[in-house]
């Protein structure tokens, strides 16, 4: 819990909308990583990012802020990108919803990684090309491992923590946490994993995988390729995938 000298973090009238879509996002990222049930009530979710931020109750924060009025510019409310507040949002909601000491890591990670999104959101939306010998993915993390989405093919594949650790360990990343420190960067990113780019395509990205020699390129297609291996027949029951042939047939 934060504690009463913890100082207020200035909420303005305008940034009060931004204040609860702030708190939403936390609770649906949080979710997505089965760290807290879905149906936190907006009051409990509310009432924590306050408290993180230095006040009292969300009602303190909503009385706060008129008192800033005048001095309100209209500015968007940036929190997760700032370290220190990060730090306080993981600790708060760790303690007040979950409390176990082995997930306190994978909390302060989802946080990091919506301040990792707050800091790219500018970047626009990548365009992909439509070339089949090319990969993109996308990945997630959560209490059970690692979920990867061929963006391409359009399906979700899982991979447990204990298969992903015995390949982080191939390249000098040793248990899950290892794992979790060099992934939350790229979580929710658009990741060309096999394939070359060409110099004008439009990737904006910063985390696309340009040369795929540079790591962590090779780690994240060999999970990709495990997660497929043990998926195989998944993959191969989909619409898009029941006609097609071997190289070899």
């Amino acid at each position: 819990m934060m504690g009463q000298d913890t100082p207020k973090f200035p909420i303005y009238p305008s940034q009060l909308k931004q204040f609860k879509e702030k708190s939403e996002k936390i609770v649906w990222a949080l979710n997505r990583a089965n760290l807290v049930k879905s149906n936190l009530s907006s009051f409990k979710r509310n009432d924590a990012l306050a408290r993180t931020l230095g006040y009292k109750s969300h009602s303190d924060l909503v009385f706060s802020s008129k008192a800033r009025q005048q001095a309100d510019k209209i500015k968007p409310l940036i929190i997760f990108s700032d370290e220190k507040i990060s730090k306080r949002i993981a600790t708060t909601f760790w303690q007040e919803f979950d409390g176990k000491e082995s997930s306190y890591k994978l909390f302060q990670s989802v946080v990091n990684q919506l301040g990792n999104q707050e800091v790219d959101w500018e970047q626009g939306v990548a365009s992909f090309s439509d070339d089949k010998h090319k990969i993109y993915i996308m990945i997630s993390l959560n209490t059970d491992g690692i979920q990867l989405i061929n963006i391409g093919s359009k399906y979700l594949l899982n991979l447990d923590w204990q298969s992903s650790i015995l390949i982080g360990d191939v390249y000098g990343f040793s248990g899950r946490d290892n794992l979790i420190d060099l992934l939350e960067d790229y979580v929710d990113k658009p990741l060309l994993i096999e394939g070359i780019e060409e110099g004008n395509e439009y990737l904006p990205t910063k985390a696309l995988l340009k040369n795929l020699n540079d790591f962590p390129g090779p780690l994240l297609r060999s999970l990709y390729y495990k997660a497929e291996d043990q998926n195989r027949e998944y993959i191969n029951s989909l619409p898009q995938n029941k006609h097609l042939k071997s190289l070899f047939d």
